[in-house]
């Protein structure tokens, strides 16, 4: 009996990963599809949002027109709309494989108060607002360090 037993816990225990991996990638589920989160990816795919990601990207002494600037968008978001469904599935696993279940609870507890839901909207724009200030600046450093990593890249070890 001793023995029927313990097999029984070392079953459970071994099968209590699989549970826990399938409770997590259930609460991931969830998470990716709270309103918030889907919301937020709309604007992130929205062309004014990637045009203004892309134009902090590039240098500040480069003029595109609006008109330039619209048709870049459109083309991004059809591009990137495109890829909606994989980066859902992305963001899943990685969600699940980064969070604990306690965390995914919490965040999605998070993400249904009203203030919750409120700090995921304002999350893109911040994002956007922080590029427009710091992309230009950002990409002048990474401009100004490209000599050093070419030479680094072309070192002999």
């Amino acid at each position: 009996m001793t023995r029927f037993l313990t097999a029984g816990a070392l079953c459970l225990a071994l099968a209590a990963p699989a549970w826990a991996q399938d409770d997590t990638r259930a609460l991931a589920e969830e998470y990716v599809a709270l309103p918030g989160v889907q919301v937020v990816m709309d604007e992130m795919f929205a062309p004014e949002a990637l045009v203004a990601q892309f134009m902090s990207q590039i240098p500040p002494t480069v003029e595109v027109s609006e008109a330039k600037q619209a048709r870049i968008g459109a083309l991004m978001s059809e591009a990137l709309g495109s890829l909606r469904p994989e980066l859902e599935a992305a963001m899943i696993e990685s969600s699940a494989a980064t969070f604990t279940a306690p965390e995914l609870e919490a965040l999605i507890a998070f993400y249904e108060t009203e203030e919750g839901a409120s700090v995921m909207t304002k999350m893109q724009p911040m994002m956007a607002d922080f590029l427009a200030r710091m992309g230009p600046r950002l990409t002048e450093m990474q401009q100004g360090i490209v000599p050093e990593v070419i030479a680094i890249l072309q070192a002999e070890e």
